[in-house]
């Protein structure tokens, strides 16, 4: 497992701008760890949003979540605040390719079927999708707390590499046919890229 982590903030029933990006970001400093990389995303068929914030973890994570998730409150109460941990990042068989569109799943799984579901991922779905053609990174996180607690985002060159034949027949497995069915609390969304840039402000560590 990866040391880097990543702040969710998700937004309801809006859509962002770069602007708005920014200066949320400026305003959240205060109480944030470290961030290096900001990615925001708009619904491409829903109205909602997704701002990635990669960070370094700092000691005291939970005390550092719970200060964060206050002054979110304070900041921007409609946001909510997910908290996710790296399992596995692939590049794909485009890496290094523009990519403006991000398809994500979200899921929890019945816990009789956790330990399959988490070797299924890592052994044969998240890298049979990264090998599809128009598949620009494949990553996997788990949320320390709340629901859905798995969330996959595949980085994609195309709005139409998520219903490639390439990409249903990795869907379409007997493998897959048997872990699927375990899914529950299931969120599947197609996002179109708003901005993606580096940040390499120290933010004040929260004490």
């Amino acid at each position: 497992m990866s040391d880097i982590s990543v702040l969710l903030l998700k937004a309801a029933d809006t859509h962002v701008d770069e602007t708005w990006v920014r200066s949320l970001v400026q305003r959240l400093a205060p109480a944030y760890p470290q961030v290096l990389h900001v990615a925001a995303y708009n619904g491409l068929e829903t109205r909602e949003a997704y701002i990635y914030l990669t960070v370094e973890p700092v000691l005291g994570g939970a005390m550092c979540m719970s200060r964060a998730r206050a002054h979110l409150a304070d900041v921007n109460p409609s946001l909510k605040l997910v908290d996710l941990n790296l399992l596995l990042s692939l590049p794909g068989s485009s890496a290094g390719r523009p990519a403006p569109y991000r398809y994500t799943v979200e899921t929890d799984v019945v816990p009789v079927a956790e330990k399959e579901l988490n070797e299924w991922y890592d052994n044969e779905h998240l890298p049979g999708l990264a090998a599809v053609p128009g598949n620009v990174m494949a990553r996997r996180f788990r949320s320390s707390s709340g629901s859905p607690r798995y969330h996959a985002c595949y980085d994609l060159e195309s709005s139409h590499t998520a219903g490639s034949p390439a990409w249903l027949a990795v869907r379409n497995t007997p493998w897959s046919g048997v872990v699927r069915p375990m899914f529950t609390n299931t969120k599947r969304t197609l996002f179109q890229r708003v901005c993606s840039y580096e940040y390499h402000r120290v933010l004040a560590e929260v004490r």
